[in-house]
């Protein structure tokens, strides 16, 4: 079993597995934030606006974000900005349906789908994210 961040971002909601979560924290006015880089931990991390890289231009009107410190054995922490977090699933990896190749860019960055949920389809992201999947979009 694992556990698992619901993510909105605009309509979309996404799980993002929490074994290299490093950090989750609310950005108020998107403070501290430039462009491409973050300090965090004395540390310059690189910054990945989830609503641009997936061309969603109906997400959060507020200022008001989360980021989540993601940071794999692979590569350099990065932040994840996103509209809002939802919650905590545990969920066993049998739960899931593989993702249909709708487009390149879902496919680069998202492998399963868990269509159990009532409210609304849920996209799983690969294993571990990586900055050439998000830079792929």
């Amino acid at each position: 079993m694992s556990s698992y961040l619901e993510l909105s971002v605009g309509k979309l909601h996404v799980l993002l597995d929490t074994i290299e979560v490093a950090e989750v924290m609310e950005l108020v006015d998107n403070e501290k934030i430039n462009n491409d880089y973050y300090l965090w931990r004395e540390k310059s991390v690189r910054v990945f606006f989830m609503n641009e890289i997936l061309a969603n231009t109906t997400g959060n009107d507020s200022s008001d974000q989360a980021g989540i410190i993601y940071q794999s054995n692979e590569q350099s922490p990065i932040l994840l900005v996103v509209d809002r977090i939802e919650k905590m699933w545990n969920l066993e990896g049998n739960e899931f349906i593989e993702m249909p190749t709708i487009n390149e860019k879902l496919s680069a960055l998202f492998d399963g789908i868990y269509s159990a949920s009532v409210e609304r389809q849920l996209l799983k992201f690969k294993i571990p994210v990586t900055e050439q999947g998000l830079e792929q979009c």
